[in-house]
């Protein structure tokens, strides 16, 4: 069985039920909502349709919903200024203006750019830099007045309306959670999505706030944090405990500071995530060339072998589903890359210690004893099992060798399970006790096929079957567990 897990984007190359049916057989674990992109009813739509999707192939598949967070854009540039084709090219040297308005100080400049973003020019300052378009186009700034920025182009380049806008120098003073992305997350709540994505995240505070509000609308989605921009990295230590899991986003990564930082950042992040028992994915161009192309080239197979050696729990597909030619073929190519990589190499957590866990908690080290367990009994499977999903996930950030089959009673949290790597949940009812707790769970591993006569599994769980109560292992050999049933 595959470990890692694939997060493939929905959009219109895979959003019709055929192709969605064909994402779920070839692999997809996560299906994730870019809230960038269309509306409530279009999201609706392809939730409704991976729900089935996942049910017919009976498979557990969850919900990812990315904000699309604090977009800093241009406006709609002066039809004056642009070529036919709505382009606009900036020429190395030549001065550009940016501000929301016209005002007395560029009254007199052809060349003033609007943005969406009024405050801009209260946060940046002379000598920092803005990027454009991805880092395609480098402004330099040489003053600020009047609420508008007066700036040098120092690599030039095309642009367009709405291009984005990075301030990868500055501290810019924006809220956690855009107005919109307020609605999305009602929208969200409402679609009972497993987890939500938060973009250009600065601090812990910008997470517990986001958890807040999807408490206060009935959602237990998971919170993500995106690692996007240098605060978040001077904060990582804080996001990874505030944060259930973080996302490596390598795109925005590489425009704040620059592509050659992000290899290392990417080792370091998924270290500490693993260190601090948080899943991580890893995201951007992984396959990006299967835009256009039934193949990866051999630097993509690559680069997603070595985000899985990294230690990643998830490796992300963006434009190869949501708009790619070859969406089914993507993720095809993401589960044989991963299979073959996992079959010849282990994954061992970090030399370093994990960070102290509270008093009184064994979970911790019942999980860590129970990897051990596994290999040295040479078990085929771990079985943890748990009410909120808890155990199987700390079980799953020792990086055991072995499948972790988790069984849960609750649908929601063995969607959410989706989401750290090697855990497959089958949601079975709580019987009266734990002895025919552990049996019915190794009977729906035999009857899915995941164990057989003569397999060991090594399984975790508690006496109380409550929420943290897990306290006991056990080992068993398949066919001595059906004679004794």
């Amino acid at each position: 069985m595959r470990l890692t897990k694939i997060v493939a984007t929905l959009g219109p190359s895979s959003s019709s039920p055929a192709v969605l049916r064909a994402l779920v057989e070839a692999g997809l674990d996560v299906a994730r909502l870019n809230f960038s992109h269309g509306d409530a009813t279009s999201h609706g739509l392809l939730a409704a349709r991976v729900r089935t999707a996942a049910r017919r192939a009976g498979k557990q598949v969850a919900l990812l919903q990315d904000l699309q967070g604090p977009r800093i854009r241009l406006g709609a540039l002066p039809a004056s200024l642009c070529a036919a084709d709505g382009s606009l090219a900036l020429e190395r040297g030549e001065a550009i203006w940016i501000g929301p308005r016209a005002t007395a100080a560029t009254a007199r400049a052809p060349r003033t750019l609007p943005t969406t973003f009024p405050a801009l020019a209260r946060d940046v300052r002379r000598g920092e830099r803005l990027l454009l378009r991805d880092g395609r186009v480098e402004l330099s700034i040489e003053a600020v007045r009047d609420g508008v920025i007066r700036c040098v182009v120092a690599r030039g380049g095309e642009v367009r309306s709405h291009s984005g806008i990075n301030a990868p120098d500055s501290r810019l003073r924006v809220p956690a959670l855009s107005a919109k992305d307020r609605r999305d997350l009602a929208t969200g709540a409402a679609l009972a999505v497993d987890a939500v994505a938060l973009s250009f995240v600065r601090n812990a505070a910008d997470v517990e706030g986001a958890r807040r509000e999807l408490r206060r609308l009935g959602s237990r989605a998971l919170v993500i944090a995106k690692i996007e921009r240098r605060e978040a990295l001077d904060e990582l230590d804080a996001l990874l405990h505030a944060a259930d899991g973080v996302m490596v986003a390598r795109g925005d990564l590489g425009v704040e500071l620059g592509p050659e930082a992000v290899p290392l950042l990417q080792k370091e992040i998924l270290k500490q995530a693993l260190r601090r028992h948080s899943f991580a994915i890893t995201a951007t161009q992984l396959l990006e060339s299967m835009i256009e192309n039934a193949t990866p080239t051999r630097a993509e197979v690559s680069d997603v072998a070595n985000a899985i050696l990294d230690g990643t729990d998830a490796v992300m597909l963006s434009g190869e589903t949501a708009n790619g030619r070859y969406p089914v073929e993507a993720v095809a190519a993401m589960d044989r890359v991963a299979r073959h990589v996992e079959g010849r190499v282990r994954i061992d957590v970090p030399a370093e210690a994990p960070p102290a866990t509270p008093p009184h908690d064994f979970s911790f080290a019942l999980a860590g004893a129970a990897v051990a367990l596994a290999d040295h009994s040479g078990a085929r499977a771990l079985l943890p099992f748990t009410s909120s999903g808890r155990t199987a996930a700390i079980v799953a950030t020792y990086r055991p060798e072995q499948p972790i089959l988790a069984v849960t009673p609750d649908p929601a949290v063995a969607r959410r399970l989706a989401f750290w790597r090697g855990v497959h949940a089958r949601v079975l009812p709580v019987p009266r006790n734990l002895e025919r707790l552990f049996a019915s769970g190794v009977r729906a591993a035999e009857a899915a096929g995941q164990l057989a006569a003569g397999d060991v599994a090594v399984l975790v769980g508690g006496h109380a079957l409550t929420p943290g109560s897990s306290n006991t292992l056990q080992v068993v050999r398949v066919g001595a567990a059906a004679r004794r049933r």
